[in-house]
């Protein structure tokens, strides 16, 4: 192992070149700091656009929610008993519906016997 890190840093090209003066070290941050600043505003406005744009989501989802569920379920579409066509008498049949859209239907068949 310790042979194969001495031959990575004797073929390293980077080892062999001198550093960067004080001057140019300095200049380069200068522009970096500048390049920054100038970055700045442009990030807030994407920030806030988005923060803005997730808000105005969630605000009418819960808008949407809100008023597609029914709060209450004793205000839905009361249940009514009635025979359907094609049934044999004495069968009877229970239907409700939500306020959401969802059916349900059960036929009681007074001849069903369970073995």
């Amino acid at each position: 192992m310790d042979e194969l890190r001495n031959r990575l840093q004797d073929a390293d090209p980077l080892a062999r070149e001198p550093g960067l003066s004080t001057a140019d070290a300095e200049r380069i941050r200068r522009q970096v700091l500048g390049a920054r600043r100038h970055a700045m505003p442009v990030q807030r406005g994407v920030f806030m656009a988005a923060a803005v744009g997730i808000l105005v989501v969630v605000g009418a989802a819960a808008i949407l929610v809100r008023t597609a569920l029914p709060i209450d379920l004793a205000k839905s579409t009361p249940a009514s008993v009635e025979p359907s066509f094609g049934q044999r008498p004495g069968a009877r049949q229970l239907q409700f519906y939500t306020a959401g859209g969802t059916r349900v239907i059960w036929t009681f068949n007074p001849e069903f016997e369970a073995r």
